[in-house]
């Protein structure tokens, strides 16, 4: 927040493997179990003004506080790779997640151990 002006947003959650495919219309051809619990961030977004001050670091931070919290070990996002990469996209892939489905419109699926990841984005 900026005053009362809301600047960025982030949302994650709890999921199964087999509800999040039902969800986002994919299969992940998991080597875990369908019904095991993983750390879905959903969205995650700050207006161009305030990017590039690790706003989108922090609340990325917190979730993951969350994730860690409820004894997740498995992280994913869904971003966009092409025409032309997103932030997001980028960002996460300098986090070492890695590309497990491709939709045809360019958008992907990333993920990765949540292990170590706290490491990665460092403190608040």
């Amino acid at each position: 927040m900026d005053g009362e002006k809301v600047i960025g947003f982030c949302w994650g959650y709890p999921i199964t493997i087999s509800d999040l495919e039902k969800k986002l219309g994919i299969t992940l051809n998991s080597r875990s179990e369908t019904e095991q619990l993983i750390a879905y961030q959903d969205e995650v977004g700050v207006l161009s003004e305030f990017r590039n001050r690790k706003i989108a670091k922090t609340m990325v931070r917190k979730r993951l506080n969350d994730f860690e919290k409820q004894g997740l070990l498995y992280g994913i996002v869904r971003t966009r790779e092409l025409p032309e990469s997103s932030q997001t996209f980028l960002w996460y892939k300098n986090l070492g997640y890695e590309i497990l489905t491709r939709y045809p419109d360019g958008r992907v699926i990333l993920g990765r151990s949540l292990v170590g990841l706290k490491k990665l984005l460092g403190s608040a």
